[in-house]
């Protein structure tokens, strides 16, 4: 997955649990208020956030969501996101009210056990002999850090992930993109946040 990110100028956003590379940004550790590394930091923090809520949303319109994906292949549970991700799209779109709103704050804990209690017998429906329903996809982070010297391979990441940071950070800092001070910021009838 890496060589194909970096061929593309694309990278995954993280926070500061995960290691920098080239293909994964993580914020500048310690920075000073108002420097160019804190306005990095505030804009990165702000695509990781608006990410988050994107897939809570996901994860609170579809039941499917509410526990681990258990599909042998990665492409069935990417077929089962993007079809999520489509349809959540086509109801904001086609929404004429605020059921969603009322959905969401009606939603319980009992809910999301009754869901998950019938999702628990795999129905492999493409009769293709193999079990889809076998190993979690998602997994965490909770690793401790490896010890001792890093490899030659991971300092190489870091060092072209760094690259890329200091760059991306420039050119933010350079299109006048700081951090937003609080006094300026806005919320909307939803609870987000924006600047004017």
């Amino acid at each position: 997955m890496a060589p194909i990110l970096k061929e593309h100028g694309l990278f995954l956003v993280g926070d500061s649990a995960y290691p920098l590379s080239v293909y994964l940004l993580v914020p500048y550790d310690n920075t000073s208020a108002a420097s160019m590394e804190d306005a990095f930091n505030f804009w990165l923090s702000n695509s990781r956030i608006r990410i988050e809520c994107a897939f809570g949303e996901l994860v609170m319109r579809f039941g499917i969501f509410w526990r681990s994906l258990r599909f042998r292949k990665m492409e069935k549970s990417n077929s089962v996101i993007r079809a999520a991700a489509l349809l959540h799209n086509f109801l904001i779109d086609s929404r004429e009210d605020e059921q969603d709103y009322y959905y969401f704050k009606s939603l319980s804990p009992k809910d999301v056990v009754e869901t998950e209690t019938s999702m628990l017998s795999p129905d492999d429906e493409d009769d293709d002999g193999v079990d889809d329903f076998t190993f979690p996809l998602v997994v965490d982070n909770n690793e401790p850090k490896p010890s001792g010297r890093k490899s030659s391979a991971v300092k190489d990441r870091e060092t072209d992930g760094n690259e890329l940071r200091n760059d991306l950070c420039i050119t933010l800092y350079g299109e006048g993109l700081h951090r937003r001070l609080h006094h300026k910021m806005k919320t909307n009838s939803l609870g987000n946040v924006y600047c004017e």
